[in-house]
């Protein structure tokens, strides 16, 4: 796994304000610069050069900056020990390997014949990171010791020793030694917070979350760090910041089985890494969006960016991420060609162990060893087993033991196999993103160790789980009486309504297990009434506890009236007289109006409740139950669009990317009934205006690809809306697609001529002029 680079330096500019604190002031110093170094007034251009440096790397302008440090003669360049190492991170940064390596040997040099102890220890803390990166462990590990015994004797507040410390704990979390390395980065979190450095603090967090607390298997944590590091890199504009953030919060969503989320996060993060041309960012992207690719079924889509992310690798990125790239490519061949697989799997396991990154080489054992079976992989499952034990990592050690499983299975070993098993289903619950592979497995490795298993099943915690449900519905249908009772026992263990559906529904031969049946369903009796939650923007499900199954909706009535009173609290007999059959006579339709109750009686009746009743006929008025919880996808929608309006900044962003998510299609599809059409009317509005307004805070954040998309979708759904067709040309002006700006707003112009006689309007028309005049295009009003 890759780690964090962070620029060296102390302090932060905020976005808005240039390094005197006037806003809008930065370019004009870079201006100064270069006319200094144009003029021959290399002094002042040197002057200028050491206060532009660290803004410009902090905001991802490294190229501007190796530019003026290009323009200086070398006599004066590479006298200067700050911008010498500045610009070996910035090479670093543009993975140019042999020039950054070439800035630290004069920085060595340099700090030998005229610096301190701090200085020299500082470049070769910087030549350690370097070695880090271009995968060599152990001689970072040489150099960053060295570095640490030149700083002996030095005040723990000196700047030399931030990056000596991040340094030192990539090394640790490599060797396992978690403990060291999650106190180095508090040390280094607590400098930071103290010096208000908001990039030392992001990249501290991004590494606190991917080498400690994913390494021990802590997701909650690791998600929570990087959230944090996130808002701190949008807050202040932290440009490399962001793609390096994003990629990782994509890689733990990963591994915590949430592949649309890092899928999203992936492409944001391919998308700023290839803005910024950071070609390290683009390869982790891209390798983040093939294990997400290949675990949604796109194989092909996830091989191409495996190829990808190889070639990126091969001309010079991060070697640190060549046997993570591997292991991905290794699982999407498996399917197909296990053993073009193997190979792939050995050489991941050969770079992993050439580099030494310990936790690395144990997932990349645990894959060969998966693939390789129980007579040729053993001693692999060991070494890696041995390996997780030293992290301490419980997400690996149960992926270990779904290995060891079926290692047992195939030896014929039942004590080992029922000592796994038990594992397996005591602690799968504990991680989601597991949870397929578990069950599919146990599938084939439980049957002949049920026995044992049941006496070791635990009891849920906090009112149960679901967990076990697909495992244990499946083997409801077993043949053998020891699996089936296994599965009730799995079943009653976890009182969920999935559970008492499956079984209620199950009439078993057995009358132990007809007995245990029975008396989990008496116990279901006595529970409350699930509460309903409905499912109404794009399609129509409705969950109580569990999702109502399709074929249980006999009347396209029963669900309109559900929608109708949960929707409005409640409605009288004539109100939903008026709601279904407007027209008709009224006689005629109390009749149909009581039928179709008790069809939605019936269809929202648990089966283990024949005598529940979800909707009341009380005083005139029909109502769902008062004791029932009821919750609507549309209500939350709204919920979070009145959010989005009433904030700003992050929060209103936030805000409309939740209601979009939400917002998986018009209200109550196929259904034409007037009150429907009005509601389903007045949500697309809110939705539209969400888009748009999301469309327009991607744009100020420069998110210019996703905002073109959601402007897109605004003006397919309603061309005339000119906001977002003003996003539209201002993402291509900034893309120089200045003739598709300009196509644009004449589509526009003529769109509103026609339809609605008049021009667009002025904040359009200024930024067209502002196009078309070559001058650089404002905000979007």
């Amino acid at each position: 796994m890759k780690p964090q680079r962070r620029e060296p330096g102390t302090g932060l500019q905020h976005p808005q304000h240039d390094l005197t604190g006037r806003p809008g002031a930065a370019d004009g110093d870079v201006a100064r610069c270069r006319g200094a170094a144009a003029r021959g007034d290399h002094h002042g251009a040197l002057s200028e050069l050491r206060t532009l440096a660290k803004p410009l790397c902090d905001s991802g302008a490294v190229r501007s900056f190796l530019e003026l440090l290009d323009a200086l003669p070398p006599a004066q360049a590479h006298t200067d020990l700050d911008l010498l190492l500045r610009a070996g991170t910035a090479w670093t940064e543009l993975t140019a390997w042999q020039r950054a390596a070439a800035c630290y040997r004069r920085a060595h040099r340099l700090a030998t014949d005229h610096g301190t102890a701090p200085d020299l220890a500082q470049v070769v803390t910087a030549q350690g990171v370097l070695a880090w990166y271009r995968g060599d462990i152990p001689e970072a590990r040489r150099l960053l010791d060295r570095a640490s015994r030149l700083l002996s004797g030095t005040v723990s507040d000196d700047p030399a020793w931030d990056e000596l410390r991040e340094g030192q704990a990539l090394v640790h979390s490599a060797h396992g030694e978690l403990d060291r390395a999650e106190t180095l980065l508090r040390i280094q979190l607590r400098t930071f917070q103290r010096r208000a450095d908001a990039e030392g603090q992001r990249h501290v967090l991004a590494n606190a979350a991917v080498l400690v607390a994913l390494r021990r298997g802590d997701f909650d944590h690791a998600e929570a760090l990087l959230e944090e590091a996130l808002a701190l890199a949008e807050e202040y504009g932290l440009q490399l910041g962001l793609p390096r953030t994003l990629n990782c919060l994509a890689f733990v969503l990963n591994w915590q089985g949430r592949h649309d989320e890092a899928h999203g996060h992936a492409r944001r993060a391919l998308h700023e890494g290839h803005r910024l041309h950071v070609p390290h960012a683009v390869c982790f992207a891209e390798y983040n969006q093939a294990v997400a690719l290949g675990h949604r079924g796109e194989t092909t889509a996830a091989l191409d960016a495996c190829d990808r992310a190889l070639r990126a690798l091969r001309t010079g990125s991060s070697s640190l991420l060549r046997a993570d790239v591997l292991l991905a490519r290794a699982r999407l061949e498996r399917p197909h060609s296990p053993r073009r697989a193997a190979d792939t799997a050995r050489t991941a396991v050969h770079v992993a162990r050439t580099q030494q990154d310990r936790w690395t080489l144990g997932v990349c054992l645990l894959e060969l060893a998966d693939i390789d079976g129980a007579a040729a992989g053993a001693g692999l499952l060991a070494e890696a087993g041995a390996l997780f034990r030293r992290y301490g990592d419980r997400h690996q050690s149960l992926r270990w033991h779904t290995v060891a499983a079926r290692h047992a299975h195939d030896r014929g070993d039942m004590d080992a196999l029922a000592g796994h098993v038990t594992t397996l289903v005591t602690d799968m619950g504990r991680y989601p993103g597991l949870t397929p592979l578990i069950a599919g497995r146990l599938r084939s490795l439980l049957p002949p160790v049920a026995d044992r298993v049941a006496a070791a099943l635990p009891a849920a915690e906090g009112g149960g789980d679901d967990s076990l449900a697909p495992l244990a519905a499946d083997l409801l249908a077993s043949p053998d009486e020891r699996v089936r009772t296994w599965a009730v026992a799995a079943l009653s263990a976890r009182p969920t309504p999935r559970a008492y559906a499956l079984l209620a529904g199950h009439h078993d031969d057995s009358a132990a297990v007809r007995a245990r049946v029975d008396e989990t369903m008496t116990a279901a009796a006595a529970e409350p009434l699930p509460g309903l939650d409905l499912l109404c923007l794009g399609g129509y499900e409705v969950r109580a506890g569990a999702p109502v199954p399709p074929d249980r909706w006999t009347s396209l009535h029963a669900q309109l009236i559900l929608v109708y009173l949960a929707a409005n609290g409640g409605a009288t007999r004539d109100e939903l007289l008026d709601l279904l059959w407007p027209e008709d006579d009224v006689r005629r339709t109390e009749v149909r109006l009581r039928s179709t109750m008790r069809l939605l009686r019936h269809a929202l009746r648990p089966p283990w409740r024949p005598d529940a009743n979800y909707v009341e006929h009380r005083a005139g008025s029909y109502r769902i139950a008062h004791e029932v919880r009821v919750t609507t996808d549309f209500a939350r929608f709204e919920a979070q669009v009145g959010t989005a309006r009433s904030s700003t900044g992050r929060a209103r962003r936030q805000a409309c990317g939740d209601a979009l998510a939400l917002y998986r299609g018009d209200l109550l599809p196929g259904f034409g009934q007037d009150w429907v059409r009005r509601e389903r009317e007045r949500l697309a509005l809110d939705w539209l205006w969400t888009l748009e307004e999301h469309a327009a805070d991607l744009l100020a954040a420069g998110a210019c690809e996703e905002a073109e998309v959601h402007a897109r979708r605004v003006i397919g759904r309603d061309p005339l809306r000119e906001r977002a067709w003003r996003v539209l040309m201002e993402v291509c002006a900034r893309q120089d697609r200045r003739a598709e700006a300009v196509r644009s707003y004449l589509l526009l112009r003529e769109r509103l001529r026609e339809e609605l006689a008049t021009e667009p309007s002025p904040a359009t028309q200024r930024l067209y002029t502002a196009i078309t005049g070559d001058r650089r295009p404002g905000a979007v009003g």
